[in-house]
């Protein structure tokens, strides 16, 4: 997962310049790979604040740092709805439509696959902690069958020398 800080900084990267971008008469496919840094950004900052918590002035003591990253949220909002005017404005509502409905697919997708990598891990651990049992239980087996052979080898060896089962009429 990336750091906050670093996803801070390439959304207000992104943001600038494609606001640039588009101060100088340039076209939104022109600027789109800006746009992708912009929301991977977004996405990577929603994520870490999940994994932390709601409340990452508890976990870190870094008030300022969660300050800084609730008002980097709030712009790279207002950034969106910014880019949905400007697209609306141009004559492009359907791109801006079209790119909500794929960016909506993407993310659903994604966290199917990461759902689906979690079952496998857990499934991986469980087959794991079974082959375990398995051997410990399997080499518990062999321990005690072999105490066993050796405490029957050992009675024999016993029974030979004093001549047990042997009568002496």
């Amino acid at each position: 997962m990336i750091e906050i800080a670093i996803a801070l900084s390439m959304a207000s990267t992104a943001m600038s310049n494609i606001k640039k971008g588009i101060e100088v008469g340039k076209q939104f496919r022109d600027v789109v790979h800006e746009f992708g840094k912009l929301f991977d950004a977004r996405d990577a900052i929603m994520e870490a604040q999940q994994a932390k918590g709601s409340d990452m002035t508890v976990v870190d003591g870094a008030t300022g740092k969660a300050l800084n990253t609730a008002l980097m949220i709030r712009d790279i909002n207002h950034f969106e709805n910014w880019l949905k005017d400007q697209l609306i404005y141009s004559g492009q509502a359907d791109v801006y439509e079209e790119f909500v409905a794929q960016r909506e697919l993407i993310r659903k997708g994604n966290a199917e696959a990461k759902k689906r990598q979690q079952i496998a891990k857990k499934k991986r651990k469980d087959e794991i902690d079974e082959l375990i049992d398995v051997l410990f239980w399997g080499g518990f087996a062999l321990l005690i069958l072999g105490a066993l052979m050796w405490g029957g080898i050992e009675l024999l060896h016993h029974c030979k020398a004093i001549k047990c089962g042997v009568s002496h009429a």
